[in-house]
């Protein structure tokens, strides 16, 4: 959004305004807590808020102040959701089921070969390498003693352990549990079953 001189490029701004059906009206930093809410779920941002004025989108979270703080385009066949805050750093932050939930129904349903970390937190993550033939995970344990990391694959496909080489056969909808030594990671190599016809 800003041009090679490190300024705000209004074109840039104007074409993602026509794109969200929204445009930014404010940027505010410096407040101790940011909320974002509809008529039944409250949701928290993170760092900065970006009160949006819509112009097509439908606003379908705001701010404590009734501004809009999320909102919702059609887009073809699909839609733009534009999040007037750092609400993605705020989830990776403080990891919450409810939000998660909320993030994967922003993504296409037709990712059929999502593999998710079900119990996330601050000290146990999941990181994911594509390859041709799968996906390259590897989980971190942060935590002082050995955790069991659950992982929900939605194909299904064979899970290998890289450090000692045993497979194991995986079924879409499955969720595996996986140790991981304390302080410490474990790799493992997934390979999809439609990959390997």
């Amino acid at each position: 959004m800003k041009d090679e001189n490190g300024h705000i490029d209004k074109e840039a701004l104007q074409a993602a305004a026509r794109l969200f059906g929204s445009q930014v009206q404010d940027v505010e930093t410096g407040l101790e807590s940011i909320r974002l809410k509809n008529r039944s779920v409250e949701r928290e941002g993170w760092f900065y808020r970006l009160p949006l004025r819509t112009t097509e989108a439908e606003a379908v979270y705001r701010f404590d102040d009734s501004r809009p703080a999320v909102t919702e385009c059609k887009l073809g066949n699909g839609r733009a959701v534009r999040i007037g805050t750092n609400f993605f750093q705020a989830y990776f932050t403080r990891p919450d089921k409810e939000a998660g939930k909320w993030l994967a129904s922003l993504l296409p349903q037709t990712l059929h070969d999502s593999i998710a970390l079900v119990n996330s937190r601050k000290d146990l993550r999941l990181r994911q390498l594509d390859h041709p033939q799968g996906k390259l995970l590897i989980l971190l344990n942060y935590d002082s003693a050995a955790v069991f990391a659950e992982i929900r694959f939605e194909s299904s496909g064979v899970l290998l352990h890289l450090n000692n080489g045993e497979p194991q056969p995986v079924q879409a909808g499955e969720t595996v549990r996986l140790q991981v030594d304390a302080r410490n990671t474990a790799q493992y190599f997934f390979e999809n079953r439609c990959a390997r016809k």
